[in-house]
């Protein structure tokens, strides 16, 4: 008969934090805690804060836990040449004038 409510090891926690960091990526390392907590209660074991924390640590050596989102990089610099007369006629269009101008 099994016992409810066991411990989680901090290696058994590992092995769920690394399924769940395979399967997909958190922006922060609060909702990664929150799904561990989800999928170690759903198998009616206890786990602490500490064992948690321990099972990050053994992790963390070989992985990063959290993927910051990434940043759009910006595209190439576009470079425009434009005369002085077509400059003022943009502006113009535009509804100002170059401070030479007024």
């Amino acid at each position: 008969m099994l016992k409810k409510n066991l411990e989680a090891s901090p290696r058994f926690v590992a092995a769920v934090v690394r399924g769940l960091v395979t399967g997909r990526d958190f922006a922060q390392l609060a909702d990664l805690t929150e799904t561990v907590k989800l999928m170690i209660g759903r198998l009616h074991m206890r786990v602490s804060e500490d064992t948690i924390t321990a099972a990050y640590r053994l992790i963390s050596s070989n992985r990063p836990l959290v993927v910051p989102p990434a940043r759009p990089t910006p595209g190439p610099a576009i470079h425009v040449v434009v005369s002085h007369a077509e400059a003022c006629e943009l502006l113009e269009r535009l509804g100002t004038r170059p401070k030479a101008m007024r």
